[in-house]
């Protein structure tokens, strides 16, 4: 019962940092601070190579809720007693600052920018456009 309230709580954070995210209707007419075209993938151009360190499988608490981040510059999230909410994407990190573009899932086009440290076995990210929204994820593989 914890862990399934524990993965409905995720799944409720995720879409709150995609409606965010995407305005969320929000009348502000700010417009957006977008990284540097450079360091964003385009979407005709094949993904960036993969940040090495980045590569593998990572879990959230052990629950089955992951990223996987490919070598290619594509990969997945969501959990695995969820199929189907499983999200894809392709990726790209520099400096610091991992860019995700989901390509299948709930808002697909829409490029989510998070900071990110590998210390050991252990991922941090911490979204850069919704303060407050951070993970923690241990290496897998």
């Amino acid at each position: 019962m914890k862990k399934t309230l524990i993965l409905v709580l995720l799944l409720l954070a995720m879409a709150a940092l995609i409606i965010a995210g995407c305005g969320g209707g929000s009348n502000d007419t700010t417009p957006a601070t977008e990284p540097p075209a450079a360091t964003t993938p385009a979407a005709t151009e094949p993904p960036a190579p993969a940040v090495s360190a980045l590569v593998g499988e990572w879990d959230w608490e052990g629950l089955g809720v992951y990223y996987t981040f490919e070598a290619d510059g594509t990969g997945r999230r969501g959990s695995e007693l969820l199929p189907d909410l499983m999200e894809y994407f392709d990726w790209s990190a520099e400096n610091g600052v991992l860019y995700i573009t989901v390509t299948e899932g709930f808002v697909e086009g829409f490029t989510e920018e998070w900071n990110y440290t590998i210390v050991g076995n252990q991922l941090d990210i911490d979204s850069r456009q919704v303060p407050g929204i951070a993970w923690s994820y241990t290496r897998v593989s």
